[in-house]
């Protein structure tokens, strides 16, 4: 995910300079807190979970409230939490005027966005963003992607998008060809849920490593024997994760 390059795509927004808000420190969260310090901004952490709040405190990020965030001046918020209504229509009509509003996450409904439309007016800033004016103080706010998933839209807006595309796409096709071809070993059975091969996650990863001119290295016969990890892999249990 290239936060930096998706928000500066879709909603025009630079994050160097900002305070920004991450909802959630989970393994999304964690990478959208560190991606908003790469480019140059200051995350505020929204955590529920104590665990959650003590690594984000320990990796040097400042635990608030949303409500604290406001006050201290935050004008661009993201939400990977997965619960609904993380932002609501309240909140954001407190927000500053042009504060970005934004989903990293898969579940719709995070930003309460029907709440937001009855409240607001509604006008397109692009292809990818809305403003929303406050009738009662004038003030506005940018939501990307229509509350939606931020890597979405970006895969349909090039050319920073074409990663996330082509990776999603490439992962899908290789799961199909797996489907086809285990079609009769009974290793995935039809109406159920089966994770899929690290194996093919990394072919998809090999294949797009052509893209950036990068050669990877090889474990020697030893290497292989002794972590008990195929040279061709998969290189990582299904646990782990990136």
């Amino acid at each position: 995910m290239a936060l930096a390059a998706g928000l500066r795509t879709l909603a025009g927004v630079e994050l160097a300079g900002k305070t920004v808000v991450v909802c959630g420190f989970g393994e999304v969260g964690q990478a959208c807190a560190a991606a908003v310090a790469a480019a140059g901004g200051r995350a505020l952490v929204i955590e529920i979970d104590p665990i959650c709040a003590l690594q984000a405190a320990v990796d040097g990020y400042k635990v608030v409230t949303l409500e604290q965030a406001l006050d201290a001046g935050a004008t661009v918020f993201l939400t990977t939490t997965g619960v609904r209504a993380t932002i609501g229509a309240p909140l954001m009509a407190r927000m500053r005027d042009g504060s970005v509003v934004a989903s990293v996450s898969h579940l719709d409904g995070e930003i309460e966005l029907s709440a937001l439309e009855r409240e607001a007016r509604r006008s397109a800033l692009s292809e990818h963003a809305s403003r929303y004016t406050f009738a009662a103080t004038g003030a506005s706010v940018v939501v990307v992607a229509e509350g939606r998933l931020l890597d979405l839209a970006l895969a349909r807006a090039p050319p920073q998008g074409w990663l996330a595309a082509s990776t999603s796409l490439a992962t899908q096709a290789l799961a199909l060809a797996e489907l086809w071809r285990e079609r009769s070993s009974g290793r995935y059975t039809r109406g159920t849920v089966s994770s899929m091969p690290r194996i093919l996650d990394e072919t998809a990863a090999r294949l797009h490593l052509r893209g950036f001119g990068a050669t990877l290295s090889s474990l020697t016969k030893e290497q292989s024997e002794y972590l008990r990890v195929a040279p061709e892999g998969p290189f990582k249990p299904y646990a782990y994760r990136y």
